[in-house]
C-alpha cells in the first residue's frame, strides 16, 4: 500500500534535510568547494557534471521535469550529494537551501498524486535535479555551477575577487500549500512572497492602488521565461518614489524575500547595490483580483533588476517565481569588465 502524500512529504522532508539542508562540511572558497564536489564524482559523472565555461550550455535554463545536462542527483554517492549541497551553500542562505528542500520534498506529493497502478508518474522524484559546474573553479578566472530541474534553476557565475552574479534564480512550487503528517502543521513554500507584496498593496491608499493594481490581463506565467529573457519593457505600477517612507520599507522589505536566498556576503552586496541606486525607480505591479484564493501575479521592477511571482494558468496553488538580474545576468557587466581588463579588446 501507498503511503499517503502527507505521511511521504514529513518523512520525505526529513530525509532531505539530512542532504541538503544540513551545515556544510567544507569550509573554504567558492572555488574549493565546486572542486572538491568535482573530485567526490566518479568519471562518468565528473565528465557529465564539467562543462565548458564558453558556449550555449551555460545559458541553457529551465524549470521543466526533464532532463538536463550535468551530473544527476539520484546518481550521486553521498560524497558527491554532500559536495553539492556544500557548493550550494557557498552561495544561498539557510533560508535559501530550506527553500530548495521543501521544494524538492514537493515532488513527492506530485508523485502521489499523478501516479497510476499501471503508470508511475517517474518523472517527479526529489533526485531528478543535475548539477553542472562550467568551466574549471579558480580564484582567478570566470566559471559558473548550476543546479536544475522541476521548479528550481539555480545559476551562479563567479568571477575573480569573488565577484558573483546570481541570475537567473527560479524557484517554484506545487503545491505551494500542503500538509504534513503533523497535526496542524502545513508546509507552505513561496508564501512570505506573496503575504509581503500583499502587505504593501494593502498599505497604499486608493490613488497609489490605481497606480499600482490593475484587475485585468494577468500573465498566466512568469514573463521572463525562458527563451523570452528580459522582455519586460519599460516598469510598470507605482514608482518608489510615490510611496511614503513606511511603504517603501515594506517595498524594500519584499525585495529581501529574494535577496534573503543569497548567502551572508552575496546578499550584502545586493543590498549595497541597491542602496545605493535608491528605491526612487524601482515599481510595484499587481496584476489581477489580489484576495488570497484567486490566481496571482506581481512584480517589482527597477533600473538593474525585475522579480515576478506568478500563479500559472488559473492555479492560486501552483507558482513560478524569477529573478533576472538586467545588469550581471549570467555575469553580463561583471564578466564584460573582466575579459576587457584582462584581454584588453577581446
Amino acid at each position: 500500500m501507498r503511503s499517503s502524500p502527507t505521511v511521504t512529504l514529513a518523512l520525505s522532508l526529513l530525509a532531505l534535510a539530512g542532504a541538503f539542508a544540513a551545515e556544510p562540511t567544507l569550509r573554504g572558497s567558492r572555488s574549493q568547494a565546486a572542486q572538491a564536489l568535482l573530485t567526490s564524482l566518479d568519471d562518468e559523472q565528473r565528465a557529465a557534471a564539467a562543462i565548458p565555461f564558453e558556449g550555449d550550455e551555460r545559458r541553457n535554463w529551465h524549470f521543466f521535469p526533464r532532463e538536463y545536462e550535468g551530473a544527476r542527483l539520484g546518481d550521486l554517492e553521498d560524497a558527491g550529494r554532500a559536495g553539492v549541497r556544500d557548493l550550494m551553500a557557498t552561495c544561498l542562505s539557510g533560508d535559501g537551501l530550506a527553500k530548495v528542500t521543501e521544494i524538492r520534498a514537493l515532488e513527492k506529493v506530485l508523485f502521489e498524486r499523478e501516479s497510476h497502478p499501471d503508470r508511475p508518474a517517474t518523472h517527479r522524484d526529489p533526485d531528478r535535479y543535475w548539477v553542472a559546474v562550467f568551466g574549471e573553479p579558480a580564484d582567478d578566472a570566470p566559471w559558473g555551477w548550476r543546479v536544475q530541474g522541476h521548479h528550481i534553476s539555480l545559476n551562479f557565475t563567479v568571477l575573480p575577487g569573488e565577484r558573483v552574479a546570481h541570475s537567473p534564480f527560479f524557484l517554484g512550487a506545487a503545491p505551494r500549500v500542503a500538509e504534513t503528517s503533523e497535526p496542524g502543521v502545513t508546509l507552505e513554500v513561496l508564501q512570505r512572497e506573496v503575504r509581503a507584496a500583499r502587505g504593501l498593496l494593502d498599505a497604499l491608499d486608493d490613488r497609489q492602488r490605481t497606480q499600482a493594481l490593475r484587475a485585468e490581463g494577468r500573465p498566466r506565467d512568469v514573463i521572463m521565461f525562458p527563451g523570452r529573457e528580459l522582455g519586460l519593457g519599460a516598469p510598470q505600477g507605482l514608482a518608489g518614489r510615490d510611496m511614503t517612507a513606511e511603504q517603501r520599507a515594506s517595498l524594500r522589505a519584499l525585495i529581501d524575500c529574494w535577496i534573503d536566498n543569497l548567502a551572508d556576503d552575496l546578499a550584502a552586496a545586493e543590498r549595497a547595490r541597491l542602496e545605493a541606486a535608491g528605491l526612487e525607480d524601482v515599481h510595484f505591479l499587481w496584476i489581477g483580483d489580489p484576495r488570497p484564493d484567486c490566481p496571482q501575479y506581481f512584480r517589482v521592477h527597477g533600473p538593474h533588476f525585475a522579480i515576478e511571482y506568478a500563479t500559472t494558468a488559473d492555479d492560486p496553488n501552483h507558482v513560478h517565481t524569477v529573478w533576472r538580474d538586467l545588469e550581471h545576468d549570467f555575469g553580463g557587466d561583471l564578466l564584460r569588465e573582466h575579459l576587457e581588463a584582462a584581454h584588453g579588446d577581446r
